[in-house]
């Protein structure tokens, strides 16, 4: 339910459409936690459906009516006693740590440039994510 949950944290900042929320995904928490378009219109309905966002049709000349969203008290409620509560410890996958545990099979090494390819992979990816601008979020 994290991605109904971070869009309630955008709509509590400012309402939007589905596509204005797509844009702030994809300018901030997209780095850590990607929705695609489909997904997000889905949780739109769905967070309509629960009383947790309000839909105000906006008509447009030449263009297909819009839907703005907007976060509705019951909402600002869900989000914050989500926020309040505690999650679950993630099961932690990671593919890496499979190949650290049998790099020992790899020639001499090989098994410490497979490191040093994950260690620029993960600088790489540290660099974007302290590229973000606060004002994106």
């Amino acid at each position: 339910m994290s991605l109904e949950h971070a869009i309630l944290g955008f709509l509590s900042e400012a309402p939007g459409t589905g596509y204005e929320l797509k844009k702030r995904f994809d300018a901030s928490v997209r780095h850590f936690w990607p929705a695609d378009r489909t997904h997000i219109y889905r949780a739109l309905n769905a967070l309509a459906e629960r009383d947790f966002a309000r839909v105000d049709v906006v008509e447009q000349d030449g263009k297909p009516n819009q839907k703005r969203y907007t976060v509705t008290e019951a909402g600002k409620r869900e989000l914050s006693d989500w926020l309040k509560r505690g999650l679950p410890a993630p099961e932690v996958r990671e593919a890496t740590l499979i190949q650290v545990f049998f790099g020992h099979v790899l020639p001499d090494g090989e098994a410490a440039r497979m490191l040093e390819q994950q260690a620029r992979a993960l600088q790489e990816f540290l660099s974007r994510l302290e590229s973000i601008q606060p004002d994106a979020l």
